[in-house]
């Protein structure tokens, strides 16, 4: 019915180890991720926040910083003695005001293997994903996706940012960066250091007796 999508049957029946079956595989990966990236609107199963943030860099270069948390304590973890198993992708989509896709982020494929300590944390702080890419002035959607390898269970968020025209020579301001005190510090030196920026950017979930 409409606004319901189930994963293929047929996924489940490939079990063997053959080039050909991990073809399947990985095109029903990028099927069920298209359909969380195309929904009319942000999946559930897998609670995913997100968070998209313009910065400027030196010589003009403009830059959308992609921050993402994704909630495990949905996810089917896999028990072996003292330890949790899962596998999870996330992936994420930029779109413009006509609604084509201007940039695709890189996949970013977790396994875990984690002992009962390690998946505490983990259900505290979420997984985080974290992109940095290049755009040009104006207003985009960002889509991230997020996909449990075992069931096909999908989760994704959608965030709206602007990226203003800066010449020339016009003053803008930046998105709000937060950061934990005592985490990475400093503005960007390059595009490569911006993804430094996003500790806990799209979480917002601070302690106490923490400073920011």
């Amino acid at each position: 019915r409409s606004g319901y999508f189930a994963p293929d049957d047929g996924r489940l029946g490939v079990t063997d180890g053959t080039a050909e079956a991990e073809a399947r595989r990985a095109e029903q990966r990028r099927s069920e991720m298209r359909t969380a990236l195309n929904a009319l609107a942000p999946l559930n199963a897998i609670p995913v926040r997100l968070s998209a943030d313009f910065l400027s860099l030196d010589a003009g270069v403009t830059q959308v910083v992609v921050s993402g948390s994704v909630d495990v304590a949905t996810l089917s973890f896999v028990r072996r003695p003292d330890r949790r198993q899962a596998t999870v992708e996330s992936v994420a989509l930029v779109y413009d005001e006509a609604g084509a896709v201007v940039a695709t982020l890189p996949t970013e494929r977790t396994a875990m293997d984690l002992t009962d300590a390690d998946y505490e944390k983990v259900l505290r702080e979420g997984l985080p994903y974290q992109k940095a890419v290049t755009l040009g002035p104006g207003r985009y959607q960002v889509r991230l996706a997020t996909r449990e390898d075992a069931t096909g269970v999908l989760g994704s968020a959608w965030q709206k940012v602007e990226v203003p025209d800066l010449a020339p020579g016009r003053l803008a301001l930046s998105s709000l960066f937060l950061l934990k005190d005592g985490g990475a510090g400093g503005g960007p030196a390059g595009p490569e250091a911006a993804p430094a920026l996003l500790a806990a950017q799209a979480l917002r979930r601070f302690r106490r007796t923490e400073s920011l």
